[in-house]
């Protein structure tokens, strides 16, 4: 026969914790809010908790979650409140953020619910520094006579990150208008470029095209000349100011770069056959 003999505890239930609010802030302070979640795993029996059990290994610290349970939320721009009560008294939980996209989750953290009421959480990123891999400039070539031409001086990037976004300035037009505006060409006869009158539109009809990891340019002559002629050729093609245009990682403002300082520093690609 086994006599079975089990201690009860009892937790005061008006003893609650403070609310709690938990700050999760990115290396860099001009990037988006962090949006990801959250999980506070309680790892020690409540300090409150300090008599010894009657019988020899018959109190487990949180065996199946019985005194205090795992809380996993979601959260968005970069902060979280957890209300009174939510954290039982006098417990340390293990605080661990997760599911930021493009930064490494963090579990080095630690709370004692009802002793603190705020706390502030770093995430890195596990993005890598913006490079270009591969590029086409020297097989860029002006193409022919102006009016048959819709793609001439092709040139395209490979980037070192799956997806890549344009953050130059949105009062320069963004990328798309720098190269446009920049865009110098000769021609045998002497042709010239639509006037550059606007910010919102490529008048002299460039292309600037990021699709993920690359990014390619080209330019239509027979739309961005004044007179396109047929017995006119495309001697030279130069995308200039390169300096003014500025690529990311796709959410990673902190490895921004400029097109130029991605080349070494080269300020315009000169296409000619």
């Amino acid at each position: 026969m086994q006599t079975f003999d089990f201690d009860a505890y009892l937790f005061p239930d008006s003893l609650q914790s403070s609310a709690l609010t938990v700050n999760i802030t990115k290396t860099d302070p001009a990037a988006a809010a962090a949006s990801g979640s959250i999980r506070l795993r309680p790892t020690t029996a409540s300090v409150i908790q300090d008599q010894a059990s009657g019988v020899m290994g018959q109190f487990w610290t949180n065996d199946q979650d019985m005194l205090a349970n795992v809380i996993n939320l979601d959260f968005t721009d970069g902060t979280i409140t957890l209300d009174a009560g939510t954290l039982v008294y006098g417990v340390t939980y293990q605080v661990t953020v997760y599911g930021v996209e493009g930064f490494t989750p963090v579990t080095n953290q630690s709370v004692k619910a009802g002793f603190q009421d705020s706390l502030t959480i770093n995430i890195s990123t596990s993005a890598a520094p913006l490079m270009i891999v591969s590029n086409t400039i020297s097989m860029c070539r002006p193409a022919g006579q102006s009016t048959n031409v819709v793609a001439a001086a092709q040139v395209s990037f490979k980037f070192n990150t799956s997806s890549v976004e344009d953050v130059t300035p949105a009062t320069s037009g963004r990328g798309a208008e720098v190269l446009d505006a920049n865009l110098s060409v000769v021609t045998t006869l002497g042709g010239f470029l639509k006037s550059n009158l606007s910010t919102n539109a490529q008048e002299r009809a460039t292309s600037f095209m990021l699709n993920g990891d690359t990014l390619s340019f080209s330019w239509n002559p027979s739309m961005g000349l004044m007179n396109p002629s047929a017995s006119d050729s495309i001697v030279s093609v130069t995308y200039g100011g390169l300096s003014g245009i500025t690529l990311q990682p796709t959410g990673h403002p902190e490895y921004a770069k400029t097109l130029s300082a991605l080349l070494s520093n080269q300020t315009s690609i000169y296409c000619a056959n």
